[in-house]
Formats: structure tokens, C-alpha cells, sequence
């Protein structure tokens, strides 16, 4: 005779003991989790604001302060590319009535064609160095306006300031791709005017730079 408990009656009962035991236990978790999930308190809802990034930027006195620096550069810049412009005419000038074939004309040519090389090696680093500045004073504002958001959520309560590009169409273009990108990077869908923030930020940023 098999003396394996699972070909007798006793290793049926005993598995059909722990099955019940193991059913209960089941259920008296989950209501025990549910029992748990009813009485605690309802999340309080997450305090939001948002801003409108463009109106937020034009609108301070850092952006201003950043466009006469920027017009100020561009002046100087173009000063020195004119400069370089008129040694070049100048320069064309004189070869213009020089001896053809002659010593002084191969000089004047020669020379003419290193201040064009001067020339086209200024007007590169003019705009390297113009966007360079500009990619630097726009870094400047916006960590201005992230320290100042901090400070003003803390200060009020809100627990996220968010960008709200909810209002702008996406672009008109003819690559699916582009089209795709141009949603896949908007943060907001929708938001009420009632959070809009943009004001407020806009008073305490030019509040810190007053003098």
C-alpha cells in the first residue's frame, strides 16, 4: 500500500485546510487594505501656477538691461568691420591706378587679398561672439526667473510653477517629424487664468533689480 500522504484521504483534507486557510488570509488583507484605504484622508489637491514664458521675459528689467548690453556689442562689432571694410576700399583704390605689371601693384594685391581674408575672419567672429553673448544673457535671465520662482512659490504656497504654452497653436510645418517634436515638447494643455502667475513674477523680479 503507497504511504504518500497525497494518494490518501488525509493529504487531501490537509491541502484542502491550508487552501481555506490561505483564502482567508487573502481576503482579511485586502480588507484590511481596503479598510485602511477608506479611512485615510483625502489628498489635498497640488497648488499650481503658471506663467507665460514670453510676457515673463520681455517684461523685466533683466531682459531690458540685457537688450541695450547686446545693442551696445553689436555697435562696437560693427564699428570694427566697417573699419576693416574701408582699408579695404581704400586699398582698392590705390591698386586701381597703379602700373599694371609693376612691383607696387603685386604688394597692393597681395595685401588686399589679407585684409579680405581680415575681413571675412571679423564679420565670423562678430557673430560668434554676438550670439555667444546673447546665449549667455538669456542663461542669466532664466536662472534669475527659476531663483525668484522658487522664492515665490515658497513664499506662497504653490508646490509647482509650470510654463503655460496651452495657448499657442503648433507650428505650421510640413514634416510630420517637426510636427510631432512641436507637441511632444509642450508641457501644458490647459489652464485656468485664475492660476496664471505671470504678473506677480514679474512685479518681484523688477522689484530685486530696482537700485
Amino acid at each position: 500500500m503507497s504511504t504518500n500522504p497525497m494518494h490518501s484521504g488525509l493529504g487531501h483534507r490537509t491541502l484542502a485546510i491550508i487552501a481555506a486557510c490561505c483564502c482567508t488570509l487573502t481576503l482579511g488583507y485586502a480588507l484590511a487594505m481596503q479598510s485602511g484605504r477608506a479611512s485615510a484622508p483625502p489628498a489635498s489637491p497640488t497648488a499650481v501656477g503658471v506663467v507665460d514664458l514670453n510676457r515673463l521675459f520681455t517684461n523685466i528689467a533683466a531682459f531690458e538691461k540685457a537688450k541695450q548690453d547686446l545693442a551696445a556689442l553689436r555697435t562696437e562689432l560693427e564699428s570694427k568691420i566697417n573699419a576693416k571694410k574701408a582699408e579695404l576700399e581704400g586699398l582698392q583704390g590705390d591698386i586701381s591706378v597703379l602700373p599694371a605689371g609693376s612691383a607696387a601693384l603685386i604688394r597692393a594685391e597681395n595685401e588686399l587679398m589679407q585684409k579680405s581674408f581680415d575681413l571675412r575672419a571679423e564679420v565670423e567672429f562678430s557673430g560668434r561672439k554676438e550670439m555667444e553673448a546673447e546665449a549667455q544673457a538669456i542663461r542669466r535671465i532664466f536662472r534669475l526667473i527659476r531663483q525668484e520662482s522658487a522664492a515665490f512659490a515658497q513664499a506662497r504656497g504653490f508646490e509647482l510653477i509650470l510654463f503655460d504654452d496651452s495657448r499657442e497653436d503648433v507650428f505650421d510645418v510640413a514634416s510630420l517629424g517637426d510636427l510631432m517634436r512641436d507637441i511632444g515638447l509642450r508641457r501644458v494643455l490647459y489652464a485656468v487664468d485664475r492660476i496664471d502667475v505671470t504678473d506677480e513674477l514679474i512685479a518681484r523680479l523688477n522689484a530685486r533689480a530696482a537700485p
